[in-house]
């Protein structure tokens, strides 16, 4: 209804569009068998993860709002750990795995996260943190097969912006698989990061598009990443296939 769509359906129609009509139009879930869990599955993991830094960064940048002395974020592991062992106790209630799976699970977040946090604020330059989880409704006028309009929305993990305003950094966390190549449409499967950037860049016009990006964050269990990026000008290329 009112030709709204969210990008990520929109990739997940591009992928397969049957299935889009049994799990988005028809909402079926995939039939399990009922198996007992000695791990926490991966996309718990990942609700955890995307929960505990949103909640965390929202924290350190109110100390700064409330310490106008101190711009820079920093970074106090007790904190991540009042917040992480919060969102486990929530996660519990989601599945059912040992106590011991749910001991070693947060053991092994606190460390990769905490080790994470501590780079990715040093890597941060003159980028601060803005918002996390951040809703966006971007009508988007498309040419083929024929002119149209539709409303996308979708829901941004994370927006770093420079201290002046001028560029931003628009991040999605991910804890699993990603597209290594960000700036590839692949006929329409690869559509998130370069929306989101335009979306965003097209909602202020005081955006500087040649020191922003969009960008897929992986993190690893042990809190090393790596990032994969699409950048204004990567954008620009891309905005006769995007039409």
């Amino acid at each position: 209804s009112d030709n709204k769509i969210s990008i990520t359906d929109l990739e997940k129609y591009a992928s397969c569009p049957c299935r889009y009509f049994v799990q988005s139009v028809l909402k079926a879930n995939p039939w399990k068998e009922f198996d007992y869990e000695i791990e926490v599955p991966p996309h718990i993991i990942g609700n955890i993860v995307h929960r505990t830094l949103k909640q965390l960064y929202d924290v350190l940048l109110a100390n700064i709002e409330a310490n106008q002395n101190n711009q820079e974020l920093t970074f106090e592991r007790t904190i991540l750990e009042e917040i992480l062992h919060s969102e486990i106790r929530r996660a519990k209630t989601q599945c059912s795995v040992p106590h011991t799976v749910w001991e070693l699970t947060y053991n092994s977040l606190r460390n990769g996260l905490a080790a994470f946090v501590s780079d990715d604020l040093s890597q941060m330059g003159e980028f601060r943190y803005g918002s996390g989880e951040l809703s966006i409704s971007y009508k988007f006028k498309y040419k083929f097969p024929e002119s149209g309009e539709v409303t996308l929305s979708g829901r941004i993990d994370r927006v770093d912006q420079t201290t002046e305003g001028k560029g931003v950094h628009i991040i999605d966390y991910k804890t699993g698989s990603v597209n290594v190549k960000p700036e590839k449409l692949k006929g329409g499967v690869s559509l998130q990061l370069p929306l989101y950037l335009k979306a965003v860049l097209d909602s202020d016009e005081t955006f500087d598009p040649s020191i922003s990006n969009a960008q897929y964050l992986r993190i690893f269990s042990d809190g090393s990443h790596k990032r994969y990026m699409i950048d204004g000008k990567q954008l620009e290329d891309l905005s006769d296939s995007l039409d």
